[in-house]
């Protein structure tokens, strides 16, 4: 008896140091961690969307929906948005609606098991509760979804996927706002 939970110890302490264990080796960062934030910008009339890759040599370098690596001059980019994160007022409100008609069933579900109540009033008045809520936090998570920062190198190197620059390697097409492309 003593051996066998010595060994289902032994086999718990495998598992749980198995698990600890780094899942990339040293010196690799994982490539999820290594995507830039989308931003949007203006450039000679047409609004622009990608990736951010890197910001050198008074440029911006996006990766683009199309699967194009492209530049522009920083001079000719007007305020640049950059999206902090998903979450919106909608989405907000869509989890709050859910939550509260997953509560208010379950909490109609116990009213209904007492004798001699109205459980009528209680999914509309949690439902209502959730919404509200909702609607508080969501009004912040849609604020906080994008971050309008001026097109400035220092300002826009944090979100992008090389902030060191990009590597040499990359042969990047310069975009003016006549929309004229320069190789480079």
């Amino acid at each position: 008896m003593r051996t066998h939970r010595a060994g289902l110890a032994a086999l718990a302490v495998a598992t749980l140091a198995a698990g600890l264990q780094p899942s990339v080796a040293a010196g690799q960062i994982p490539p999820e961690l290594l995507r830039g934030r989308e931003v949007r910008f203006q450039s000679g009339g047409s609004r622009v969307t990608g990736e951010l890759l890197g910001v050198d040599q008074g440029r911006l370098i996006l990766l683009r929906g199309t699967g194009t690596v492209d530049a522009w001059p920083l001079e000719e980019v007007g305020e640049v948005s950059v999206r902090q994160h998903d979450l919106s007022f909608r989405k907000a409100m869509l989890w709050a609606t859910i939550g509260g008609v997953a509560t208010g069933l379950a909490l109609t579900a116990a009213c209904s098991s007492v004798e001699d109540t109205n459980c009528a009033p209680v999914l509309p008045a949690v439902v209502l509760s959730w919404e509200l809520v909702g609607a508080f936090f969501g009004y912040f998570l849609g604020r906080s979804a994008r971050l309008e920062l001026p097109p400035a190198p220092d300002a826009l190197r944090p979100y992008a996927r090389f902030p060191q620059g990009v590597p040499s390697t990359f042969s990047v097409p310069l975009v003016t706002s006549r929309g004229a492309v320069v190789p480079r």
